[in-house]
């Protein structure tokens, strides 16, 4: 499936001899807007993505992006004088299709859609001097229970030409058989990415 992905990802590129490539690298935090509390519930999130531009106009682009992340879920506390730590780790796999707005010449709005494709999940746990790692079992669960649809809104900006810094927000609105779901504004995802474009 990594290389159909791919694969589509270069067509995307070559059917338009204008069209750039790049790679983005960044950082992601899911974030409950009511407490915003993080000792004891936090959420990091680790991308790599890459991502084949399609110019329509000077002001119109089509970014459409394939990317590898690794989130990880972290809880923490204390029982009978004891520290405790558990640790979800999650890797993903989406495919995405945006569409980029330039409001002057390097400042530009992103938005749009991702299809997102749960790879595996790890568990970690640790209670004083104890410490357990496991694989969660994901065979059992079918493909559209790993899967879902979210989109997401956006700014950039292209500086030295070739540099580009992204911060996104992104909500899920969809489940994996594609039924809409209502968005949750409690808890979103917000992203910070730098990247170059080859």
């Amino acid at each position: 499936m990594r290389r159909n992905c791919i694969k589509i990802l270069f067509l995307f590129c070559a059917i338009n001899l204008r069209a750039q490539i790049g790679f983005e690298i960044g950082a992601s935090h899911k974030i409950d807007h009511i407490s915003y509390e993080l000792n004891d519930d936090f959420n990091l999130g680790i991308q790599l993505r890459s991502f084949a531009k399609i110019n329509l106009s000077k002001q119109i682009k089509i970014k459409n992006e394939l990317t590898f992340s690794k989130n990880i879920h972290s809880n923490s506390g204390e029982i009978a004088g004891k520290k405790w730590v558990q640790r979800y780790i999650y890797n993903w796999m989406s495919i995405s299709s945006n569409m980029e707005l330039f409001l002057v010449r390097n400042f530009y709005v992103i938005y749009g859609i991702n299809y997102n494709y749960l790879m595996s999940n790890n568990y970690k746990w640790k209670w004083s001097d104890q410490a357990s790692s496991s694989s969660l079992n994901l065979s059992e669960l079918d493909f559209t229970s790993r899967t879902n649809t979210s989109a997401n809104l956006g700014v950039g900006w292209i500086f030295d030409k070739k540099m580009i810094l992204e911060i996104r927000c992104e909500n899920k609105i969809a489940d994996g058989n594609f039924k809409l779901e209502p968005i949750d504004l409690k808890q979103y995802i917000i992203s910070l990415g730098v990247g170059i474009i080859l």
